[in-house]
């Protein structure tokens, strides 16, 4: 298709016309519409605008001159297709019988084909649509573009159909060749310039020698693989195939200096080059006994004018090595099988799988083998280094970038590939890295000078540093330091064991606003900070009697005692945020020196102990003393709250959240480590009790809490045959009766017949927890039903009647309906673990309900190996687990 081609969208009037008149032109004999004239109108010329095919223009072909710019042409047939050719310089048009309305727009005067515009056809012509054999003659033309933006199709008419299987050609450089043959119809181009015919004589051969220029595949230069050398110029060479086409042939090419190789398709319509001299097939190069161990610029064939090996080149200076291994020489993406870069210099690894090299700007490369003689040195830059040819082994130390980030890697092997990746660091401030004996290279970038560093411990040592990587007891001393981290800034901190920059390396890290604190150890071999500000060392006080304590603080780390009192806290709610926070015991980042982890969004409330060593939140905005406020709350969100303080006991009930899972736990203390009565896990409607004697609730996930009162609530018109997970009121929101469901593997199925909200245990009159079937009984006596993680239960009486069965699976089954009464055996492994994992035991009942209470149970068994159970027409019902497949021990057949 053009490229050029486009939807020219009209004025609402000139829609409602064309639809109108095609209406006309189709319908007209269905209403009664006389048309005013035939289909014999005569053609004739026609101006812009709106025309009814047979009556206002006839069919026929029609041509214009385009003065200037973009002539847009709709066509609409009678089945109400329409075709929206564009065209730029000259436009045909051929119009059928079975088109209805022809609109145009910037085309100017349409005039009947009837006669050849050109007597002979021309030699030369410009941008548009011509008719071969009657506007142009067939043969070679060549172009004076040189924007590289010349397009060119083919047609087979000129209805110009959206389906045409045509030959399109995008000419991306100079001096475009296109061979026009007799067998096409009509040629258009764009932004091609003027074509000329080339009157030289074609060769009988193709030839497989040539220069620079332009040239038609098969026809002037044969297919094949040709070498050029293009010395310090620089070579342009491009081949092109049908524009459009799928296959990853479509064009290809390079601009580089130097050594020059190219394949050129059979596919290919034409090739062009420039700069690059002479092109002979490779083939006839006489191929050298040994390759060298250098080369310049450009592209090799491995093996024949490179050898395999590891290489490494020195760039020129301000200059980016740009170099790729090759799967062959078209000139394509896909020929590329790997490429890198380097700053100041470059290494690669040629093997026996790549089929050709290619690098530009990287200057002379040299075989590591022949490089013997390089000097190492304990100071460098910026690039990439092989280790222990130009750099070697040791820790070094950079001032780092004065602005931003800088990056250094460290390599196994000489791919560059991920898996060759050691480390990878992107640091902030001055540096500290360890390359070690093992490493391949090390590459840096925006660090700046390396030198040679010796952590002694010992020396003397700072009490206060900044951003980067520092070492310990060698540069700062090993204690408990504090930071003020900046205003809008997060503070980043890492302890280290070395100095590799592997994630090994990290032992522990920690995140913080506000202010920071942590704790250097002695053993620790450096310390990375990033975003902190400065560090401090903490003097150590042991008489803290006057030591002001603050009981308001904002977001940060503290130290319980020095900076803040103990006591109980409440945090102000930032919109939108969540609120985390631990007591510590330790600022070294251990996750064991973490009491505890509270996350929740909303209002939260801490319990500091004088024992404690430390406080550390974020994202709760400001903290203060927890008083006794008296505007107790029945309508409340997520958070957490003192009980007949912040909210009224009683039970309440929330069904609007944004998350899938809420978490909502009774409290008897705010020190969220041993002061949790309850903690419950719920998915849609949630329901909970809050007792007097509670001391605090907490919610995450569960969205607006209401007060619920039983007695108050208005049962719904008419009760669900169906429900999902959540809690549910009898009598209220779900009738008493027997439900089953048939929960996902994996989904964490739970569900519990309760006598209350609160979740204590005693209010639990049965339970169940597995991913099987389940049939259960809702008495009309039980208080709530609780379910999560089991899917839809539905009522069982709306049960499809595809049963009984002779084979079925763990779950709850009904004798009858859903297994046929008999012997069923299940063969259950008798090893207590398989492949590293414990393998439960089959436990099975025969029930005479399905309330899942223990007086329904009439036989039970627990055990391995083949379990063997027997079930008669007196039994109500089948519950198993952990057994696998039962199937009937009666002979078949």
């Amino acid at each position: 298709m053009n490229p050029e081609r486009f939807e020219v969208s009209s004025k609402s009037a000139r829609l409602f016309a064309r639809f109108a008149l095609i209406a006309l032109a189709v319908f007209g004999g269905i209403t009664g519409f006389t048309l005013a004239a035939d289909a014999t109108t005569a053609p004739g010329d026609f101006a812009d605008g709106v025309h009814r095919v047979g009556i206002d223009i006839a069919p026929g072909t029609y041509v214009v001159e385009i003065e200037s710019g973009i002539c847009s042409v709709g066509i609409t047939d009678k089945d109400e297709q329409s075709r929206n050719p564009t065209f730029i310089g000259r436009a045909i048009v051929t119009i059928t019988n079975l088109d209805a309305v022809v609109e145009t727009l910037g085309c100017g005067i349409w005039k009947p084909r009837a006669e050849p515009v050109r007597v002979p056809p021309a030699d030369w012509f410009e941008e548009g649509m011509h008719q071969i054999g009657v506007d142009i003659r067939p043969g070679i033309y060549t172009s004076n573009s040189s924007d590289g933006q010349c397009v060119w199709f083919t047609v087979g008419d000129f209805t110009h159909q959206p389906a045409l299987n045509n030959l399109i050609t995008w000419w991306k450089t100079d001096d475009p060749i296109v061979e026009i043959k007799p067998d096409h119809t009509g040629f258009y181009s764009i932004r091609c310039g003027t074509w000329q015919r080339r009157e030289t004589a074609v060769a009988e051969e193709p030839v497989t020698q040539f220069g620079d220029g332009s040239y038609l595949v098969g026809i002037d230069i044969s297919p094949g693989t040709y070498v050029a050398d293009a010395g310090a110029g620089i070579c342009d060479w491009f081949r092109t195939a049908p524009f459009g086409d799928t296959s990853p042939d479509n064009s290809g090419g390079y601009v580089s200096k130097g050594h020059q190789i190219a394949t050129i398709l059979s596919s290919d319509s034409g090739f062009y080059s420039k700069g690059c001299g002479t092109w002979q097939p490779i083939d006839q190069m006489n191929e050298a006994s040994e390759p060298p161990s250098t080369i310049g610029g450009g592209t090799f064939a491995v093996g024949s004018d490179v050898k395999p090996g590891v290489y490494f080149a020195d760039t020129a200076e301000d200059r980016i090595c740009r170099w790729f291994t090759l799967s062959g020489f078209a000139g394509r993406p896909a020929d590329v099988m790997e490429s890198g870069n380097g700053v100041k210099r470059g290494i690669v690894e040629l093997n026996s799988q790549n089929t050709g090299f290619r690098s530009v700007d990287c200057g002379e490369w040299t075989l590591l083998s022949d490089a013997i003689d390089v000097e190492l040195h304990d100071t460098f830059g910026d690039g990439e280094h092989i280790v222990n040819v130009h750099i070697a082994p040791g820790i070094y130390t950079s001032p780092g970038a004065e602005q931003g980030r800088c990056s250094w890697r460290r390599f196994s092997d000489f791919d560059g590939s991920p898996m060759a990746r050691l480390a990878v660091r992107n640091p902030v401030g001055r540096n500290i890295a360890h390359i070690t004996s093992r490493d391949a290279v090390f590459e840096t970038f925006g660090c700046g000078d390396w030198e040679l560093f010796n952590p002694v411990k010992g020396r003397d040592q700072q009490e206060m540093f900044g951003r980067g990587t520092w070492a310990v007891e060698s540069e700062i001393a090993a204690g408990t330091y504090v930071a003020d981290v900046p205003e809008g800034s997060t503070c980043f901190w890492s302890r280290l064991s070395d100095f590799t920059g592997e994630p090994a390396a990290f032992l522990t890290t920690d995140l913080a606003v506000g202010r920071s604190i942590t704790t250097v150890q002695h053993f620790d071999a450096g310390f990375y900070s990033d975003g902190c500000g400065l560090w401090n060392l903490v003097p150590n006080v042991t008489n803290l009697e006057n030591v002001h304590r603050n009981t308001q603080f904002k977001d940060a780390v503290y130290i319980v005692g020095r900076d803040i009192a103990p006591g109980t806290y409440v945090s102000s709610v930032i919109e939108g945020e969540i609120c985390f926070w631990s007591r510590l015991t330790g600022f070294d980042g251990d996750p064991f020196k973490r009491l505890n982890v509270y996350a929740s969004e909303g209002q939260a409330i801490a319990t500091i102990l004088s024992s404690d060593t430390g406080f550390r939140s974020f994202g709760c905005g400001e903290w203060s003393p927890l008083d006794e406020r008296t505007s107790k709350k029945r309508v409340f969100s997520d958070g957490t709250f003192e009980v007949a303080v912040d909210i009224e006991p009683g039970t309440y009930i929330a069904s609007n959240s944004q998350h899938l899972t809420c978490k909502w736990r009774r409290l008897s203390d705010f020190t969220w480590t041993s002061g949790t009565i309850v903690e419950t896990k719920a998915s849609g409607q949630k329901i909970v009790t809050i007792h007097d004697q509670d001391v605090g609730f907490a919610s995450y996930g569960c969205g607006e809490w209401n007060a619920f009162v039983k007695e108050e609530a208005s049962p719904v018109g008419s009760f669900p045959s169906r429900f999902s997970g959540g809690s549910y009121v009898v009598g209220v929101h779900i009738e008493p009766g027997t439900y089953y469901s048939v929960p996902r593997r994996g989904g964490g199925c739970r569900w519990r017949r309760v006598t209350g909200f609160s979740g204590d245990p005693e209010e639990t009159i049965s339970e169940g927890r597995s991913d099987d079937r389940w049939i259960v009984e809702i008495d009309a006596d039980d208080t709530g039903f609780v379910t999560h993680g089991c899917g839809i239960w539905r009522n069982i009486e709306n049960a499809l009647k595809i049963g009984p069965y002779s084979k079925f699976e763990d779950g709850v089954r009904r004798v009858g309906a859903d297994i046929v009464t008999g012997t069923y055996v299940a063969d259950v492994p008798t090893e207590p673990f398989m492949d590293g994992n414990p393998v439960p035991k089959c436990k099975w009942q025969i029930v005479a309900g399905f309330g899942h209470e223990r007086h329904e149970v009439t036989s039970s068994g627990i055990g391995r190996g083949r379990i063997e159970v027997t079930l008669t027409d007196s039994d109500f019902g089948f519950v198993s687990s952990d057994c696998g497949n039962w199937r009937s021990s009666a002979p078949h057949g």
